[in-house]
């Protein structure tokens, strides 16, 4: 692929990825509440007091996804080009332990999203 070509892909991928990322909040609160996927979703959409605060709860945590994603991205991109600038193969355990990392942070922002939508008691 020529170097061009790959930075629109990446573009495209990582710009789109992130976008995604930052309208979902803005999209769940146009939705009906059957099509929105919460935990607790009969409470937590039931009035529209109670809507407002379970989207601005999921809206923090999905900016946080945003940027990690953005993040994991980067440093794809980082490595990329520096195996095609060295003739070197990719480096495979930086990307390895970085996407582990992203994928125990995900973890982590789910059993967040869990607790921020239990029931009250």
């Amino acid at each position: 692929m020529s170097k061009e070509g790959f930075f629109v892909v990446m573009a495209l991928i990582g710009g789109g990825s992130v976008a995604s990322l930052f309208a979902a909040p803005t999209l769940i609160r146009r939705l009906p509440p059957s099509l929105v996927n919460l935990p607790n979703r009969k409470y937590w959409l039931a009035t529209d007091e109670r809507r407002k605060v379970a989207i601005d709860r999921v809206a923090g945590l999905v900016g946080w996804v945003g940027a990690a994603t953005a993040a994991l991205l980067a440093v794809a991109v980082e490595l990329a080009m520096q195996a095609n600038l060295h003739r070197a193969n990719f480096d495979n355990v930086t990307f390895v332990v970085v996407l582990v990392a992203y994928f125990a942070f995900l973890i982590a922002v789910v059993v967040r999203k869990i607790r921020l939508l239990k029931l009250p008691e």
